[in-house]
């Protein structure tokens, strides 16, 4: 929702303790961005983790974070799917 790029910090937080973050730098302004998990966080297969998506950089954009999962069916891609919005932790 900002009219900036933003520089954008996604942490994954496993059961075990143990983390794995990446930033992702100027994700364009008033754009939908995805971050598929399996491709930029292989560790993450199989395990189960909570996410923490953050705007970083010395201005911090705003910005909406949802899950979003899509799935096939009857071999028509993306047939199906479901969204839900993230909680603000600050």
């Amino acid at each position: 929702t900002s009219g900036e790029p933003a520089d954008v910090r996604v942490t994954l937080l496993f059961e075990d303790g143990s983390s794995a973050e990446r930033t992702f730098s100027n994700v364009a302004a008033n754009s939908r961005f995805t971050v598929p998990v399996g491709h930029h966080f292989p560790q993450a297969d199989g395990r189960r983790f909570g996410a923490l998506i953050e705007s970083v950089g010395s201005t911090a954009a705003r910005i909406v974070v949802e899950r979003a999962t899509y799935w096939d069916a009857s071999d028509q891609g993306w047939a199906a799917g479901t969204c839900a919005p993230a909680s603000r932790l600050r």
